[in-house]
């Protein structure tokens, strides 16, 4: 637990000197992805939902930083579904306007089903560039990743397919 506060601490703090040296237009604090995630541990998988506020600072073109700060229902066997909520930092490489990936590492905290552990994600995703129908204009990107979590209990291997919105 002391890591963890320790971690959370260096992220507060990376993100506040971001902020003193930051030109405004670089921050996109109102991006959020939605996703189905399918969670496989051992000889079991079942399936919910996640929902991540993703802020982050454009350094360049090709290169961003941010958090994915948010949650998802888990099990775990024999138990009823939990809450677990995820503090990740994540960099963002663009290959094009359109295409990027996305590297991080961070904590899942399993909400009384065994503690604070280890997350490392990646993920692709397609950002939308180009003029939608206004019903779709806060639509940003679609992703699929990959997230794991070293949980002494249970290694978790987890699969999200999602929808990134900007407003």
């Amino acid at each position: 637990m002391r890591f963890t506060r320790v971690f959370l601490a260096l992220l507060v703090l990376t993100f506040s000197f971001s902020l003193l040296a930051a030109d405004v237009q670089k921050f996109k604090w109102t991006m959020f992805k939605l996703s189905h995630q399918s969670a496989f541990q051992s000889n079991k998988q079942y399936y919910s939902a996640a929902l991540d506020w993703n802020p982050h600072y454009i350094f360049a073109e090709s290169f961003s930083m941010g958090l994915d700060l948010g949650g998802s229902l888990l099990k775990r066997a024999n138990k009823n579904m939990f809450f677990a909520p995820e503090y990740l930092l994540k960099a963002n490489v663009f290959f094009n306007p359109n295409f990027s990936l996305g590297l991080g590492g961070g904590f899942q905290w399993w909400i009384n089903n065994g503690g604070t552990f280890f997350t490392a994600t990646a993920d692709l995703a397609y950002i939308f560039t180009c003029n939608r129908p206004s019903i779709f204009q806060y639509v940003n990107n679609i992703f699929m990743g990959y997230y794991y979590v070293n949980s002494d209990l249970k290694r978790t291997h987890i699969a999200r397919v999602g929808i990134g919105f900007l407003f």
